[in-house]
């Protein structure tokens, strides 16, 4: 079982050529038993307020805190990562140390397995993911790209080694990049996001670019 979240313990990502990964699964809620399995409506709220109106429709304190001054802060976003986790936990999950994505410096991930008894609880697990996913989505939104130093060092060399110069500006993929979406998929910026991944951060299963 790879990622779930923004972005899954069963919610993976795109693969970026032949050289990247799937996404790994990022993060979780915990508090499971106040939505059933059987709640198939899909949350895909365009803002916190929107988010917000989704989480006291639906009773849920953890999130309506989060969400009920209009900002989604780093610290409140990584607690809600870490109780999804728990959620997920309670299922039979278990997950490997989280780590910050170094590639848009936003989203914590990790890798679960299954280890529970009798079959994989998936609809549960995506109860524990839908939670996430409200806070997560309106915190991408609204919070900026960093690329770790460190590779954005790397990067930049690579980059730089193949011709393309960089302005001195750009703080994640996408300010080198730009809006060419191709990008994304093949050619010399991927393929040296793949190279100073393996150089940088070699122990890290799988990262995102544009979302």
């Amino acid at each position: 079982m790879s990622r779930i979240g923004s972005q899954h313990v069963t919610r993976l990502s795109s693969i970026f050529g032949a050289t990247l990964l799937a996404f790994a699964i990022s993060a979780g809620v915990s508090g499971c038993s106040s939505l059933s399995s059987s709640e198939a409506e899909v949350w895909s709220p365009s803002s916190i307020e929107d988010a917000l109106a989704i989480a006291k429709e639906n009773g849920l304190k953890w999130e309506t805190k989060v969400l009920g001054d209009g900002v989604i802060t780093s610290g409140e976003f990584e607690d809600t990562f870490d109780r999804y986790m728990s959620c997920a936990g309670q299922l039979g999950y278990v997950f490997e140390p989280k780590y910050l994505d170094p590639v848009d410096g936003q989203l914590w991930r990790s890798i679960g397995t299954y280890e529970g008894v009798g079959p994989e609880p998936v609809e549960k697990e995506q109860i524990c993911e839908k939670r996430l996913g409200l806070i997560e989505g309106p915190y991408v939104m609204t919070t900026p790209k960093h690329m770790d130093p460190k590779l954005l060092s790397a990067f930049t060399s690579c980059l730089e080694s193949k011709g393309i110069e960089a302005k001195g500006t750009e703080k994640n993929f996408n300010d080198f990049a730009g809006d060419d979406r191709s990008h994304y998929f093949e050619g010399p910026y991927v393929d040296c996001l793949a190279e100073s991944m393996a150089n940088v951060f070699p122990d890290v299963i799988g990262y995102g670019v544009g979302q």
